[in-house]
Order: C-alpha cells, then sequence, then structure tokens
C-alpha cells in the first residue's frame, strides 16, 4: 500500500507539474507591447544627442569624404546604380586595388545624399546625424522592450548617444555604414521580438528579414545577427524555476528536456537568418573573388597574442572614452611572456569575473533582470570579434573608435542596468533620493561636453592630423597622415621632416615614399622624385599619386 502512494504521489507530481508548464509553453514569453511608450522620454534621448552633435552641421569635408565624395564620379547619376552592388567601396577611385568593403547600400545612401544636397557638406552631416538618431532612438526602444522600466531604457539610450567613442563615426560626413548596419540590426531584432510576441507572425518575421539583408548589404558585421537572434531566442524562454520541483530526479529530467527544447528552438530561430548570411556570402564572393583578404599578413601566434591588449583597450576606451583620436600608438605582441600580453589578458579576465558574479547575483534575486543583461553581453561579445581577426586590418590601424560603435549598444544597456542598481531607491523606499537625480544630471552632461569637445578635432583636416599625431606619435599613419596636410599647404619643410621620421622606421612604408618623391617633384628634384615615386609604383603598382 505505502508503494502504491508513491506511485500515485509520483503520477500526482508530474500531473501537477505538466499542467504548470503547459501554459508556459503556450505563452510566450516576450510582450507585445513592453510598456506605453510616453513621449518625454524619447524627447530627451533625441534632443540631447542632437544638441551634442549639432556643431558638425557647420564642417566641411574631411578624412575620406574628399575620395568617397568629392572624388567618387558614380554618385553623380542614377544609372551606376547597377555597378553598386558589382564592385568595392573603393573601386571607382581605386579600380585596380583589393578591399574587404562590400557595401553597395552605403553607395546608395552616398547618391541620395548627392541627389538631395549636391557637394554642400551641411546636408551630408545632417543625414548621418539623423541616422545617429535613428539609432539612438532603437537603442531606446530595444532597451525598453527587454527591460520593462522606462529610466533604465532612458539610461541606455543617452549613454549611447552620447558616448564620445561615436565620435569618429558620425563627425565625418560619408561613412554612415556603421550607423546604417547598426539601425537595420537592431529593426531586425526588434521585429523578430514582435513576430514572437504579437499575432502577426510572418508579416514581422519578413520585415525582420528585410532589415537583415539591408544590414549586411551596409557592413558585413551584420553576419553576428542569426546568433544575436539565436541568444535572444535561448535567453528569452521560459523554464521552470528549481525551486517549483520538489523531486530531484524529476527535475532533472525536465530540466534537461527543457534545454534541449530551448536549444533546438534557439537555432531554428537563427535558421532564416543564416540563409540570408549564405546569400550574402555567395554575393560577396562573387564580386570581390573571395570572402576576405588578409590585409598585414602575420603569424597567428603574433595576432593571437595581441588581441587581449587591443579588446582591452576597447574596454578603457568604453568605460573611460578619454584620450581619443582617428590613430593610436598600439603595438603587436610576438612574446607569451610580454607584459603587453599578461597584463591584458588578466584586466580581461578580472572583467568577465565581476560580470559573473554580478549576472549570478542578480540571477538569484531576480531572474528576468538578469536577462537583458546576459542579452547585452553576447550583443558587446558577438559584434566585438570581428574587429579582433587582426589580419584582416590595415597595419598600423588594428584599433579605430569607430569599431565600437556597433559593440556599444550591448555595453550602452549593460551600463544602464548597472547604473539603475547603484541609484535605484534606498532600500525600503520606492522613490528615488534626489542626489540620484543630481548624479545622472552630471553624468549625462559630462558625457554631452566631452562629446562636443572631441567632435571639435573634426573642424579641418589639420586640426584633426595634428590631434592624431599629439595621441600616437609612433604610429606611421598619424606621422605620414600629417605630413600629407603639410603638403597640401605647401609647408614642404614640416612635411618632409614627418615624412622622414616615418621612413626611418619603416623604409617601405609608402605612403610616405610617395610624399617625399612628389615633394621632390614639387621641388624641381626631379630625379629624386623619380627615385621614390618608381619605388612607391613597386611597393604599392595600384597607387593613383605615384604612377601620375
Amino acid at each position: 500500500m505505502n508503494n502504491d502512494w508513491k506511485a500515485n504521489d509520483a503520477t500526482t507530481m508530474i500531473t501537477d507539474l505538466d499542467f504548470e508548464r503547459a501554459p508556459r509553453r503556450a505563452e510566450s514569453p516576450l510582450p507585445a507591447e513592453p510598456l506605453r511608450c510616453s513621449w518625454w522620454p524619447q524627447v530627451i534621448v533625441v534632443a540631447s544627442t542632437f544638441l551634442a552633435y549639432a556643431a558638425t552641421l557647420r564642417f566641411g569635408y574631411i578624412y575620406d569624404d574628399y575620395y568617397l565624395v568629392i572624388e567618387n564620379y558614380s554618385l553623380r547619376s542614377w544609372r551606376f546604380l547597377p555597378v553598386y552592388f558589382g564592385g568595392h567601396i573603393w573601386s571607382f577611385v581605386f579600380p585596380t586595388s583589393r578591399s574587404n568593403g562590400y557595401r553597395p547600400l552605403l553607395l546608395i545612401w552616398l547618391r541620395l545624399n548627392y541627389q538631395l544636397f549636391g557637394l554642400h557638406p551641411w546636408g551630408w552631416h545632417l543625414t548621418i546625424v539623423a541616422a545617429h538618431l535613428a539609432v539612438t532612438y532603437l537603442v531606446y526602444r530595444l532597451a525598453l522592450t527587454m527591460i520593462q522600466e522606462r529610466w533604465t531604457a532612458l539610461a541606455a539610450g543617452l549613454l549611447f548617444g552620447l558616448h564620445p567613442i561615436h565620435v569618429e563615426t558620425i563627425a565625418e560626413a560619408s561613412w554612415a555604414d556603421q550607423p546604417l548596419s547598426t539601425l537595420f540590426m537592431l529593426a531586425a531584432v526588434l521585429a523578430w521580438w514582435r513576430s514572437r510576441a504579437s499575432g502577426q507572425k510572418t508579416r514581422w518575421l519578413a520585415a525582420s528579414l528585410v532589415f537583415s539583408a539591408l544590414a549586411l548589404l551596409s557592413k558585413e558585421s551584420a553576419m553576428a545577427l542569426p546568433l544575436l537572434i539565436s541568444a535572444l531566442a535561448w535567453i528569452y524562454d521560459r523554464v521552470p524555476e528549481a525551486a517549483s520541483l520538489q523531486a530531484a530526479p524529476l527535475k532533472a529530467a525536465l530540466l534537461e528536456d527543457d534545454f534541449f527544447t530551448r536549444a533546438k528552438a534557439a537555432l531554428l530561430a537563427g535558421v532564416p537568418y543564416w540563409a540570408a548570411v549564405l546569400a550574402y556570402v555567395a554575393l560577396r564572393m562573387k564580386v570581390l573573388g573571395l570572402f576576405s583578404f588578409i590585409l598585414h599578413p602575420m603569424p597567428l601566434s603574433q595576432a593571437l597574442l595581441t588581441v587581449p591588449s587591443v579588446a582591452a583597450f576597447y574596454l578603457r576606451l568604453l568605460i573611460w572614452p578619454v584620450g581619443m583620436s582617428t590613430y593610436y600608438d598600439t603595438f603587436y605582441v610576438s612574446n607569451p611572456g610580454s607584459s603587453d600580453f599578461w597584463w591584458p589578458t588578466l584586466l580581461l579576465a578580472g572583467s568577465l569575473g565581476l560580470f559573473a558574479f554580478w549576472y549570478f547575483r542578480t540571477r538569484r534575486s531576480s531572474p528576468e533582470r538578469a536577462r537583458p543583461m546576459a542579452f547585452a553581453f553576447w550583443w558587446l561579445m558577438l559584434t566585438t570579434l570581428p574587429v579582433l581577426n587582426l589580419r584582416y586590418l590595415p597595419k598600423d590601424e588594428i584599433v579605430h573608435d569607430r569599431y565600437l560603435y556597433l559593440p556599444s549598444v550591448g555595453f550602452c544597456i549593460l551600463a544602464a542596468i548597472g547604473l539603475r542598481q547603484v541609484l535605484g531607491p534606498l532600500p525600503g523606499s520606492s522613490r528615488r533620493p534626489a542626489y540620484v537625480a543630481v548624479a545622472a544630471a552630471a553624468l549625462f552632461g559630462l558625457l554631452g561636453y566631452a562629446t562636443i569637445r572631441q567632435s571639435l578635432f573634426w573642424t579641418d583636416e589639420m586640426t584633426l592630423r595634428r590631434r592624431a599625431h599629439e595621441i600616437a606619435p609612433h604610429n606611421n599613419c598619424a606621422t605620414s597622415a600629417l605630413g600629407d596636410v603639410h603638403r597640401m599647404y605647401q609647408d614642404y619643410a614640416p612635411a618632409m621632416e614627418l615624412y622622414q621620421k616615418v621612413l626611418a622606421s619603416d623604409p617601405d612604408y609608402w605612403p610616405s615614399v610617395v610624399g617625399v618623391g612628389l615633394i621632390d617633384y614639387r621641388q624641381g628634384n626631379y630625379q629624386e622624385a623619380a627615385k621614390y615615386l618608381l619605388r612607391a609604383c613597386a611597393l604599392m603598382p595600384t597607387d593613383a599619386d605615384a604612377l601620375a
């Protein structure tokens, strides 16, 4: 009889557990509408971000704008539209060169700007600021949808919109690939969310796939989207809490079953996006010949040993955005015993340990609050990994602020959650003390000021290049670029000094070789000019300046 009671009790437990689990699997884990979207947080986010970048509307063309806008003849007519899909981003200026930049949607964006504004730079700056405002708004919406708390979403939007790390991306008129790709990726994620949470699954899923295709055609970093969708499906799938399961064997069996069910659902969620990625890869390989070209050959060991220092440097820029520039003194690491390898490795390991402690502590007290933390973490990690593939980045340019535009979405959401926990209501109180508003206003005011101040370095070419050489005096790109500006102003003595400084450390650095040759030619030293220009042609046969 005792055995019969145990059997009946186990059967009842299984029935009760199945009854509790059935509605969990039937209902959507994602809310269709997170909160009623009040107008005032949106206005604060968008207006604050616009004010931080309003000064850029007075700027002219700078940096790569000369090539992508002024010298790009393909922007003059819509008849070049089919050709945008048949070459890399530099093919109209450097037709014989190789590039990994297959971004036809960026060319379409540039063509639209030319159609609207011609060569008036204020319009170009206005549209890229508008793109950043749209991205910032979607960051706010994503945070609001996941976190379900307006103040935290407001903090995430302000952190993203005002973070000084984005100045390099927004202050230049032509490079809209990062904002466009990030905008479409966020739209794809939010549309996928609506496809799962609303009753119009097919329509929203189709919209999400269209956005993913647009993101891929804007920049190749959107290839991380299938992984992000799978991560979102995995994290936000409902599971029975361990405390509600009374029998250990049954708990293990149910959790194991739920693990495989969730894993299968997460993988299936990413399948349509992998199909879009495969189509993009096939198109890209047909156009470029290969998926990507190695721009700086180096041993794999050296690339791996350098990754920790680059990743730690990026983490520092996200947390403490000071001393920013278009170039940095970053060095390749070849010795595993070097402090340039061990200190960054220890810093990254410690940072991961702190995040794990914070995450699991939050998960124990509030699993719902831990979910957006997990997704923001994976967004940060998965979108940072591509820019750590150092062999596919130009020499001396393994670090750029613009590489953090997409990963900073995850960082800003994480930072907003951390601020919410640190500056939240006092225990036992439902109201925030006055110092919270003061601290938050001071923080965002400081970020806005830093963004405005950093953007002023982009006022003109000389200011930008001097800033880069000041921050990175040992970077050959920064030094040679400053020499180029002096040469354009016919200030040949300092230009020659800068070029010779570069050639003393790297005799085969062809931009400086070209620069010396052009100065000799302008000064009538034709024999010296021919020697340097012929050498430049041998180093870089596709360089138009040397060939001319």
